[in-house]
């Protein structure tokens, strides 16, 4: 998920910076996975600067009153030691101290907790009091921290949070949620109707790459069923994540959502009149080459009309040469060759000589052997 990814990495560690995302943007040409890394490497530098003076706290937090704990730290300590110091603390004590707080401070204090060195704590946290604070922190908006929160805290809890929150703001969380598993098990919580509203609300409020992040992210089974979901919707909604994809480069996103849907879905989709636009589908071919989706793509050219197919022949044509070698070295794969064949097979005569001249031209490269394959297959080995 290279875009929606890189995007989520950066806006959470200008979180941790304490700084704008756009002051990041020198970092956005990095995987994501290399992002998180650096951020999780800065959280615990930050961390381990202050550590032991935080370990000392959670020490000392034991020998006092719950009561009179919960009051120094919400006094004297603030927010941020506070948060820093739950991590430290053991479940027990720290879900005492925590019963004696104003929910109000105990959300400013989730802002300064590591959700993973507090896991323990979080899971013990009593399931109305995660409700409460959670409440206060959709009213602020504070979405990258309920998103890390989502792997942390019980399964009860989250689920009673999940009933709590609309749709937009159940797009804006998910966005930025770090545990993969934890996304499967909220959708095999939410039902159908659930999850068409989050598709209305995605197309209404301009979430799309939101809603695509969630599709990305969950496994092959729920990725099939919100890709169907999105199949069965009307053309205007349809056409709507197209024209997102198109205005915000998210085609690799929109690409493997649609080869995961039943392939009377995918069919539909890939033959709607805002896909086979030029422009579309000069992009779809651009995305198929700069993330190698080729294994997802040919098998959905082939699903097109001929004229659909005509065009993108012609698009991918119309690019540099690299792009159209890179097709025809996929279309060459023994697991893609049937499709291959589907697509050019059905090509107009003088597009079919225009195929051929291209791999005529590769005659003596050391792989032409399998572009030789795919040549007879079509009865390409002509040239004009």
């Amino acid at each position: 998920m290279p875009r929606l990814a890189v995007r989520a990495e950066l806006q959470k560690l200008a979180r941790l910076l304490d700084t704008d995302a756009a002051a990041l943007d020198f970092l956005a040409g990095k995987p994501a996975a290399d992002l998180r890394q650096m951020r999780e490497g800065v959280a615990e530098a930050m961390f381990k600067r202050h550590s032991s003076s935080f370990r000392l706290l959670a020490s000392l937090s034991g020998l006092l009153p719950a009561g009179i704990t919960a009051r120094i730290a919400h006094m004297a300590l603030g927010a941020f030691l506070a948060g820093r110091v739950t991590g430290e603390m053991t479940p027990k004590r720290a879900v005492a101290i925590a019963r004696k707080l104003p929910t109000d401070f105990l959300a400013e204090t989730s802002l300064y907790i590591e959700p993973e060195r507090a896991k323990p704590v979080l899971a013990a946290m009593p399931v109305d009091m995660i409700e409460k604070v959670a409440v206060i922190l959709v009213g602020q908006r504070e979405f990258i921290t309920m998103g890390r929160f989502v792997g942390a805290v019980s399964e009860a809890a989250l689920f009673r949070v999940i009933d709590r929150l609309d749709d937009e703001a159940l797009l804006h969380i998910g966005f930025y949620v770090e545990d993969a598993g934890r996304l499967d098990r909220i959708l095999e919580y939410l039902d159908d109707d659930r999850l068409r509203g989050v598709i209305a609300t995605a197309t209404e409020q301009d979430l799309w790459p939101e809603a695509l992040a969630l599709v990305q992210l969950v496994g092959d089974e729920q990725k099939g069923r919100l890709g169907d979901l999105v199949a069965d919707e009307d053309e205007a909604v349809l056409d709507s994540l197209v024209h997102v994809a198109q205005e915000q480069s998210l085609w690799p996103e929109v690409l493997v959502a649609v080869g995961s849907m039943q392939a009377a879905n995918r069919q539909r989709v890939v033959n709607l009149p805002s896909v086979t636009d030029p422009a579309v589908l000069n992009a779809l071919i651009e995305a198929a080459y700069r993330q190698a989706l080729w294994p997802v793509v040919v098998p959905l050219l082939a699903m097109m009309t001929d004229d659909a197919r005509t065009a993108a022949v012609e698009a991918a044509l119309a690019q540099p040469d690299e792009v159209w070698r890179a097709w025809l070295d996929a279309a060459a794969e023994p697991d893609l060759l049937p499709d291959a064949v589907s697509v050019f097979s059905g090509l107009p005569a003088g597009l079919r000589d225009e195929v051929a001249g291209h791999v005529a031209q590769r005659a003596g490269e050391p792989d032409a052997g399998r572009l030789a394959e795919l040549a007879a297959s079509l009865d390409l080995g002509r040239t004009r």
